[in-house]
Formats: C-alpha cells, sequence, structure tokens
C-alpha cells in the first residue's frame, strides 16, 4: 500500500482513509505516510531476518526443507537403460 501511496503522490494525488481519518495531504500527511513507510520497511526486514535465523537453525537440527521426493531414481535409471526415452518417462 505504502508503493501506491507513493505513485498517487507523485501524480498529485492525495489519500484519505475514512475508517483512521489520515491523509497523505500537505507537509503533515507525507511525513505521516514516510514515517510509515519506514516503519513496514523495518519490519519486513526483521521479519525476513528471524526467518533466515530459523531457518539457520533448523539446518543445523537437520531438517529438510523442500518437498519429499516422489521418483524413485533408481527404477527411472532402470528404465532408462532399457531404452525408454525421456518424453515416456515423463508421462
Amino acid at each position: 500500500m505504502i508503493e501506491l501511496i507513493k505513485e498517487f503522490d507523485q501524480a498529485g494525488v492525495a489519500i484519505r482513509l475514512l475508517d483512521d481519518g489520515m491523509s497523505t495531504e500537505g507537509a503533515m500527511g507525507k511525513m505521516v505516510a514516510t514515517i510509515l513507510s519506514a516503519v513496514a520497511q523495518a519490519e519486513r526486514q526483521r521479519i525476513l531476518e528471524r526467518t533466515n535465523e530459523g531457518r539457520t537453525e533448523a539446518k543445523a537440527k537437520g531438517v529438510q526443507f523442500g518437498r519429499k521426493r516422489s521418483i524413485n531414481h533408481q527404477k527411472v535409471k532402470a528404465l532408462y537403460q532399457k531404452g525408454i526415452g525421456a518424453t515416456a518417462l515423463s508421462q
């Protein structure tokens, strides 16, 4: 939403939030929008940091990420060696 507010501001359009009574008009409105943008960006960065910390901790504990394998590689290799092509194997 912050990016949208910035786009509207560049086009000369002010936004008034009816629920909060907040507006992007004038110097105070621009200041509030800038502060909210900075807070949102800081929160997003903190979320990414916590996610990466959790991922690193999980990897250290041996947690495997991603989808479980659904293909038997031994079987695919055996079929390929029998002359079955990649297109037939993929169906």
